[in-house]
């Protein structure tokens, strides 16, 4: 099946909507939800349901084990719950306890290739009452422009991805096969050369990329 991203993006929006609005809301409080939720994807990219393993959001998981495809498992990002996931933001809802710690926290991280900020949304109410939703963004550093269709240019995609996967040389002993990789190398959701984080023509390079890699055996036998 064709990757269809506009579906995709109508389709991943209109589900983190309805998990956003919380339960008996009004007709006005609905309104503010998907105001909200549109203000955020202008800023942060379309929804998406996981990221490649060489985003930022992604620094801290254990490189040794197959890449999650949130960080939620992560130490850094641990405390996230009932979340949505952009594509350089994460919106996450959790109740009152252990807030200003988590803000500390996110505050606190660094990365080479980008910085993370974190903000309370207090001017409307998401998922539940009680909740207490925060806007964490990735804003990067590189200075080469986002493709026209918003996703990543080759060269930054493309030279994450190898700072991210050559180094396994050291401990890989079986390469795997774009097939198996493509979550990981493009993000979730994903076709078979493109997702919401990379377009086709990037795409095709990374898979190329990794065909190449994989005949060197630098990433181990192929099995």
């Amino acid at each position: 099946m064709a990757f269809r991203a506009e579906e995709l993006v109508k389709a991943n929006f209109d589900k983190a909507y309805r998990y956003l609005v919380p339960e008996g809301a009004s007709r006005e409080m609905r309104v503010a939800v998907r105001d909200k939720l549109e203000e955020i994807v202008g800023e942060c990219g379309p929804v998406v349901d996981g990221y490649p393993a060489w985003h930022p959001f992604m620094f801290d998981a254990n490189k040794t084990n197959w890449a999650p495809m949130t960080p939620k498992s992560t130490s850094a990002f641990s405390y996230l719950d009932h979340t949505i996931y952009f594509q350089n933001g994460i919106l996450t809802c959790p109740y009152g306890h252990g807030v200003e710690e988590f803000i500390k926290k996110v505050r606190s991280l660094s990365h080479k290739d980008a910085g993370f900020t974190i903000e309370k949304i207090d001017d409307v109410v998401l998922y539940h009452e009680e909740a207490v939703p925060l806007l964490i963004k990735c804003n990067w550093y590189f200075t080469y422009e986002m493709e026209d269709d918003g996703t990543f240019p080759a060269r930054v995609a493309m030279g994450l991805m190898l700072e991210n996967e050559v180094p396994n040389w050291r401990t890989a002993v079986y390469s795997e096969s774009w097939e198996e990789m493509r979550g990981q190398i493009m993000g979730y959701p994903h076709g078979a050369r493109s997702s919401l984080f990379v377009n086709q023509q990037t795409g095709q390079k990374m898979k190329n990329l990794w065909g190449q890699l994989i005949k060197t055996g630098l990433l181990g036998e192929e099995r």
